[in-house]
């Protein structure tokens, strides 16, 4: 069978100054990667300010940050409850920050992280969207 893959994105510290989905906010280059080639794969987005959301989500810009703002341990407890709910496959891979990947694997949810700096990061999200090996 085919398993789906779901995407987990980590926030932008680029937002477009707007109210939209997530998946238009968030305007760094993994964003821009993602909205370029992406085709109704699943995607979550990970912040500090909402924790684990549907990239289909609304929101705004705001500017929330992680241990500034924000304890990892809240966020962890955030996200935990938050996949209860979300119902994720098996196949999950996450294109965020360490700390995020930290967080995440604290919540107890098994993933592939997309290693690499952005360059790789961005090569390495597009095949997996797509598929392709180049």
């Amino acid at each position: 069978g085919c398993k789906m893959k779901t995407f987990i994105i980590g926030c932008s510290k680029t937002k477009k100054p707007i109210t939209a989905p997530a998946v238009e906010v968030y305007d760094g280059p993994i964003w821009k990667t993602w909205r370029a080639h992406s085709n109704n794969e699943r995607c979550l987005a990970l912040s500090a300010k909402y924790g684990l959301i549907e990239s289909s989500m609304e929101i705004s810009d705001y500017d929330t940050l992680l241990g500034r703002d924000t304890t990892p341990e809240s966020i962890i407890d955030l996200v935990k409850s938050q996949i209860s709910r979300l119902d994720l496959s098996d196949d999950i891979y996450v294109a965020a920050s360490k700390k995020y990947r930290q967080i995440l694997r604290a919540a107890g949810l098994n993933f592939t992280f997309i290693e690499g700096g952005i360059g790789d990061k961005r090569k390495n999200l597009r095949q997996l969207i797509t598929g392709e090996t180049k």
